[in-house]
């Protein structure tokens, strides 16, 4: 048995008023020296106990966790009428008396079930002001105890349902939280697919101008002596690059190519990341820490693909980092070794709520103008999604960024 007389337990506000109303009626009506009623919890993981007399001037609650099977006889639903009356307590409830013993007094100990409509909801454990005398006088008492029991029981049974209840509203109102946000996210993994795919369409269409626009551009260009339209022309031909550009990265978002997943090892995987950005890690000032165990399974996953996502979360860090800072890139196998995390963290900035919610939203992207395409998360979400794994993000203003990839292993 687990003693706690902080916190409230498994009871509500409600019922430890419940508790205390009747350890008081209950200690007044039987003038007892000393009093506690027991009444287990709905799941039977734990007995709460209202405490009054002995050396408390004041009701005590405290919560009895139980253990193997102890205090277990106070859960069992049914009982018959030998449950009602008195009976020596000190050894019926011994679980009772090894820990809250001393707080109890002296005794004898009496017990009082607490039963209605067949059911037992908990029990009253007392000692009597009058002792053996009061106690053989209480025992002739039969209906009186019945009564008392029953009204206590009936008390019991109705917070019960009434906490039972709220319980149950508080747990369809969170599932419902969680349907609609899965509903919202189904709906805009659906627009974000369409608009893509119609994007992709038009894609090819836009292109073609494109390359004629570039052309024409460059051949002007060669044969134009002024130098001030030479530069317009060449302006044109960037920017018409930079077109074509965004419709590719548009492109292979909305039709990326389907992976080719290999066994591979995790540390040479994080090893070749950090080698192809190293160069922009140490312009930007950020430090990187690989903490990448060598006995880690390997994963099945196409190589480029994955050295692509894990460089586009070092980008993202450098970016946000302009001043300095520090990434640890770190891997990890769950417990059944059927998954492996690959999380990548900086010390940066972090997001705030309204970039972290559109932050797989291509497109959207929380820098300021110029600096960033927004289409970096959202191509890393689906080619780990394309593996058949998942992408978790955790971030707050001032306290940086998280972003794992969680992938399926090669065993």
């Amino acid at each position: 048995l687990a003693i706690s007389s902080a916190g409230n337990g498994g009871q509500s506000v409600g019922s430890r008023q419940l508790l205390g109303a009747l350890a008081e009626s209950l200690s007044l009506w039987l003038e007892a020296e000393s009093l506690a009623v027991c009444v287990p919890e709905i799941d039977g993981q734990a007995v709460e106990v209202a405490l009054r007399g002995g050396e408390s001037a004041e009701t005590a609650f405290i919560c009895v966790e139980t253990q193997d099977g102890a205090a277990a006889h106070l859960a069992i639903a049914e009982v018959g009428s030998a449950g009602f009356g008195l009976s020596p307590a000190e050894r019926r409830e011994a679980w009772l008396f090894e820990r809250l013993g001393e707080r109890m007094g002296q005794g004898p100990f009496w017990a009082l079930d607490l039963s209605c409509g067949g059911r037992r909801f908990g029990t009253v454990v007392f000692s009597l002001k009058g002792g053996l005398a009061a106690a053989e006088v209480l025992r002739r008492q039969t209906h009186e105890l019945t009564s008392l029991g029953e009204v206590a029981a009936a008390a019991i049974d109705r917070q019960q349902q009434l906490a039972e209840r709220e319980r149950m509203l508080e747990s369809l109102s969170e599932a419902g939280r969680i349907a609609a946000e899965a509903q919202q996210e189904l709906y805009a993994r659906r627009n974000i697919a369409a608009v893509g795919e119609m994007a992709a369409g038009a894609a090819h269409e836009i292109n073609n101008p494109l390359a004629v626009i570039s052309g024409r551009a460059q051949l002007l260009a060669e044969d134009e002596e002024d130098e001030g339209r030479r530069k317009a022309l060449e302006i044109i031909v960037e920017q018409a690059q930079r077109a074509s550009g965004i419709i590719g990265e548009l492109m292979s978002f909305a039709r990326p190519a389907s992976p080719v997943k290999v066994p591979v090892e995790v540390k040479s995987l994080v090893a070749d990341a950090i080698a192809g950005q190293g160069e922009l890690l140490a312009k930007s000032q950020v430090q990187i820490e690989e903490l990448v165990p060598d006995d880690l399974p390997e994963v099945q996953a196409d190589r480029k693909q994955i050295v692509w996502a894990l460089e586009e979360l070092l980008r993202n860090a450098a970016a946000e980092m302009s001043e300095g800072g520090q990434v640890k890139v770190s891997a990890l196998c769950d417990a059944d070794g059927r998954r492996l995390v690959l999380r990548v963290e900086d010390n940066g900035p972090g997001m705030s709520a309204e970039v972290q919610e559109h932050a797989f939203a291509p497109f959207y992207s929380g820098r300021r103008a110029g600096r960033g395409r927004g289409m970096g998360l959202p191509k890393v979400r689906r080619i780990i999604e394309m593996h058949g794994g998942q992408v978790r993000l955790s971030t707050s203003p001032g306290q940086g960024t998280t972003v794992e990839l969680i992938l399926p292993t090669a065993e």
